[in-house]
């Protein structure tokens, strides 16, 4: 009874694209984790905008604790 090296190559071989495999999943997986991250702070942003464009003009500072840029302003009325 001896070694099957046929058997143990094709055996290699498949662990080998399975380990690419892995990998490339796992790198898929980060960057799906980033964009989720990115689009997330995204949305927050918007919906802040959109709550301090609901409040009067003079209460921006008030709400902000310090000055609101006139883009801001004029981006969301």
């Amino acid at each position: 009874m001896g070694i099957n090296f046929k058997q143990s190559q094709a055996s290699l071989a498949a662990a080998n694209r399975i380990a690419l495999d892995l990998e490339r999943i796992l790198k898929e997986q980060d960057e799906l984790i980033s964009g989720t991250k990115v689009a997330a702070s995204h949305a927050k942003e918007s919906q802040v905008l959109l709550e301090l464009a609901k409040l009067p003009v003079d209460r921006l500072k008030d709400a902000t604790e310090e000055t609101v840029r006139i883009e801001t302003l004029r981006k969301y009325g």
